[in-house]
């Protein structure tokens, strides 16, 4: 094995459990995978039955323009959820999910260059 791996190696050291241990390389690599750079993320998708609506949980890595949209599964956009400026990392909205057919959609994330894509399944 090498002593060294490049960052574009590095994935596939730490996926298979290999020792990188030693590399100056390797371990800022690691850092700035693990958590040295903030990212816009989808935390979590949290239905309410009773009102048909569901709350959504959100992270931004910095304060910008946030749209977050729903499409079905042929792509068509269904519901426009939020589009906003957003100074606040962490982030809740409400969707009223009601007026929605059950079935399988796709909820998208847009915060900047970041883009975050989430299955969801809506029941009556």
């Amino acid at each position: 094995m090498k002593e060294c791996v490049t960052p574009a190696e590095l994935p596939v050291y730490l996926a298979n459990g290999w020792n990188t241990e030693g590399c100056w390389n390797c371990c800022a690599f690691k850092w700035w995978v693990d958590g040295g750079i903030k990212k816009t993320s989808i935390d979590q998708i949290t239905p309410n039955v009773e009102s048909g609506t569901v709350t959504i949980s959100y992270t931004l890595a910095a304060e910008s323009d946030v749209k977050i949209k729903v499409n079905d599964m042929t792509g068509r956009c269904v519901a426009t959820v939020a589009d906003e400026y957003k100074e606040d990392l962490d982030n809740e909205t409400i969707w009223d999910q009601s007026e929605l057919s059950p079935g399988i959609y796709y909820l998208t994330l847009e915060a900047g260059d970041q883009r975050e894509t989430k299955m969801i399944s809506v029941t009556n």
